[in-house]
């Protein structure tokens, strides 16, 4: 059985495998000019990757192979009138269907249709 990782660095993502876990393999960069701040293997299929530009943003990306990539249209956000703002997704989670993403300004949302779209939890949220 062979391993295959998901690497996020400020240049990009990279995929790093192994059958025998002797002797590994470097493939990528993908997502140029992203840094990519957090991945997940979906326990339904596919790959879930967070990605920042000081451009751009944040942004959450789907994949059925760790091939081709899908931008979620709409990713976590703190609501209009809040003063924090997104600067990026610093961890995925996967528990019994819901994804939790962790994010700098600190805060925490979740995804219960597999990253399409994003709710904010209230309870840590809305601390002072």
């Amino acid at each position: 059985m062979g391993v295959r990782l998901l690497v996020g660095t400020s240049k990009g993502g990279f995929w790093v495998t192994s059958k025998g876990r002797r002797e590994w393999a470097v493939e990528g960069p993908f997502f140029k000019g992203w840094k990519v701040t957090a991945g997940l293997r979906l326990a339904g299929g596919g790959w879930m990757a967070a990605v920042a530009s000081d451009i751009y943003g944040p942004a959450i990306f789907l994949s059925e192979d760790g091939e081709e990539w899908e931008q979620v249209a709409e990713g976590p956000e703190y609501p209009d009138g809040d003063d924090r703002r997104l600067r990026q997704v610093w961890t995925l989670r996967e528990n019994r269907g819901t994804v939790y993403a962790g994010v700098q300004d600190a805060g925490l949302f979740t995804s219960g249709d597999g990253g399409r779209s994003w709710e904010p939890v209230p309870g840590l949220n809305d601390h002072e």
